[in-house]
């Protein structure tokens, strides 16, 4: 959602920064995610009919992918989360241990259900939030949160996280 006040300050932005800056910004800007799909695609991929425990570049990549998903909302917490100070570390270290506990419940499904999981993201994305929301609260301490919710702050984020809006 943009706001008349974004736009403005867009426009003294543009008025008040160099072009080549301009320019410099809106073609370096997508490169750390054009770097990780790069990286993802040189991780090599077995064949799915092995099974899923001889595909460890499958589960390699899904691990890659979740911990980026994670540390994406981790640090989207943090910035609408006004009243709480978590350090980086803690968001590295509740990305990480939220991506293995993805990982793990993808390959149960995988192991008890089918390879490749159909649709693995979309049906795994509740668990997936249920450890961000459970170690995000295990990293910053029930106090923080309770003071925060007093102010709606991560309330807010919670509901935009699971909403994607």
């Amino acid at each position: 959602m943009y706001s008349v006040e974004r736009i403005y300050a867009l426009d003294d932005y543009s008025e008040n920064t160099s072009r080549a800056r301009m320019i410099a910004v809106c073609v370096l800007t997508p490169l750390p995610a054009l770097l990780l799909v790069v990286a993802l695609e040189l991780i090599p991929l077995q064949n799915p009919g092995d099974g899923w425990a001889n595909n460890y570049g499958a589960w390699l990549r899904f691990e890659v992918i979740s911990f980026t998903v994670g540390l994406g909302l981790t640090v989207q917490m943090k910035g609408m989360s006004v009243g709480i100070a978590i350090s980086t570390r803690k968001l590295v270290a509740v990305s990480l241990a939220t991506s293995v506990c993805h990982v793990c419940v993808t390959v149960a499904i995988a192991n008890f259900w089918a390879y490749p999981v159909p649709f693995s993201f979309v049906l795994t994305m509740p668990p997936f939030l249920c450890c961000l929301t459970l170690f995000s609260f295990v990293a910053v301490g029930q106090e923080a949160i309770a003071g925060e919710t007093k102010e709606g702050h991560f309330q807010g984020f919670a509901q935009r996280a699971v909403s994607q809006k």
